[in-house]
């Protein structure tokens, strides 16, 4: 994860940074969301699985194609394939921070307790 670019454009009033993202084969980032900030993925080398809205929508990227991630929307990228994925990811918003990534964690599941385990 290489940053390029960050700064503020005064004409739109919105914060912006430019990221290079390498994905090994078998590899993904962990599915997430941003409330504050939109995102744009571009595909430079490789393929890239993209799963939207928890598996809802999902497609998979190839150079030289772009996807528009929409705030709140979950996103997760994946690897698939047997050469290293390149994507550079756009980020623009209110705010382009950390603190602004919200992780899902899936449930626990729980136990079930059967008549058998109890004795």
């Amino acid at each position: 994860n290489l940053l390029l670019a960050e700064g503020f454009d005064e004409p739109t009033g919105l914060y912006y940074k430019v990221r290079h993202v390498c994905i090994e084969p078998g590899k993904s980032m962990a599915q997430q969301r941003h409330k504050l900030r939109k995102e744009t993925w571009t595909q430079l080398s490789g393929q890239t699985h993209l799963i939207l809205h928890r598996g809802l929508e999902e497609r998979i990227l190839e150079s030289p194609q772009s996807c528009n991630i929409q705030k709140n929307a979950w996103h997760k990228i994946e690897n698939t394939g047997e050469v290293e994925s390149h994507v550079i990811i756009i980020e623009h918003g209110e705010e382009c921070s950390d603190s602004d990534v919200e992780i899902f964690k899936a449930p626990k599941s729980r136990k079930k307790t059967t008549s058998s385990s109890l004795l």
